[in-house]
């Protein structure tokens, strides 16, 4: 017998002082603070570029309480490697534990995204967002770095004129 998770009572939990809601300002401030380059992009998302990927922070949820953090490398996969590409991940998820990273095909390649959720629903203590943005922040880098390690360089088109 299982329980309907929308039965179980809401935690009074309070988180530490001093408390914060999340907000794209508290994010630009994190992400400044941090020295992370960053721009807020068309759809209200805040883009964190580097060499091979890009992470968005957002905010979701009814109440925008969910900090949602996506990693999207920007290499691409054919689809037929996806069997390798699938014991890698589940390797990856043996040992640690963000970001949790999926395959996603889209026009004919395979492409792989990284996500770690927090629900902020009570607020959180300020320190505690920045050690957190920080630790995904530097995850999504380690992924990025041991995924190319596991598969191998990228092989990059030859630019024009190149043999």
């Amino acid at each position: 017998m299982s329980i309907d998770p929308s039965s179980l009572p809401r935690s009074t939990f309070v988180p530490a002082a001093p408390v914060v809601k999340p907000s794209a300002d508290l994010i630009n401030q994190v992400l400044d603070e941090l020295q992370v380059n960053h721009f807020t992009d068309e759809e209200g998302d805040i883009c964190a570029p580097w060499d091979g990927f890009r992470v968005y922070f957002m905010l979701r949820g009814d109440k925008h309480e969910i900090f949602t953090v996506r990693m999207f490398l920007d290499r691409e996969f054919d689809p037929a490697d996806r069997p390798r590409m699938l014991e890698l991940l589940d390797e990856w998820h043996r040992q640690f534990f963000w970001p949790k990273v999926y395959t996603h095909e889209h026009e004919g390649k395979l492409r792989l995204i990284g996500e770690a959720q927090l629900d902020c629903e009570p607020g959180i203590n300020r320190e505690l967002f920045v050690f957190t943005t920080r630790a995904w922040i530097s995850t999504c880098i380690s992924f990025g770095n041991w995924i190319n390690e596991q598969y191998g360089p990228e092989d990059k088109p030859a630019a024009d004129g190149e043999a």
